[in-house]
């Protein structure tokens, strides 16, 4: 170590600094997946907190013979700040009184929530979601209604 005293005091030396990085061993590639629900009439949307046709969103992930360790969240593509369950309408959508509702395992999601996946194993996994239109309290106009969620897996 040197120590110099002059017009600018200084301290000078080598320290040994020794850093481990762990990197995850597997990451997994994820399939996107479009689904359109089917059409829906009026009469079966009446009252503002109606929910109709469902449709299972499959996401799908091979991991390979490793096995992942991840956290993983949902959120609304067209509005990070959005925490509830209804996707912001997206681009030509032109319905209003409806919005596209995301579930978890039978549970309304909660967009920016994360959860761990921790499988065990290697190999394809599924991810399973569900899509339901939901009417809202505006005026109801049929159209087209659309929604776009990500699902963002961090690995660890």
């Amino acid at each position: 170590m040197h120590v110099n005293a002059g017009a600018y005091p200084s301290v000078s030396g080598t320290f040994p600094l020794h850093l481990k990085m762990v990197f995850p061993a597997t990451t997994c590639p994820l399939d996107d997946a479009a689904e359109t629900l089917q059409d829906v009439q009026v009469a079966e949307l009446t009252t503002p907190g109606s929910t109709a046709k469902e449709k299972v969103v499959a996401l799908r992930m091979n991991c390979g013979v490793d096995a992942p360790r991840a956290r993983m969240m949902l959120s609304d593509a067209a509005d990070a700040s959005n925490t509830g369950s209804l996707l912001t309408p997206s681009a030509g959508s032109d319905a209003k009184g409806v919005r596209v509702q995301m579930l978890r395992n039978g549970s309304e999601v909660q967009f920016g929530q994360q959860w761990d996946f921790d499988p065990g194993t290697g190999g394809v996994h599924d991810h399973a979601f569900t899509a339901r239109y939901f009417r809202t309290g505006d005026a109801l106009q049929p159209g087209l209604i659309r929604g776009e969620a990500v699902l963002n897996v961090d690995y660890w």
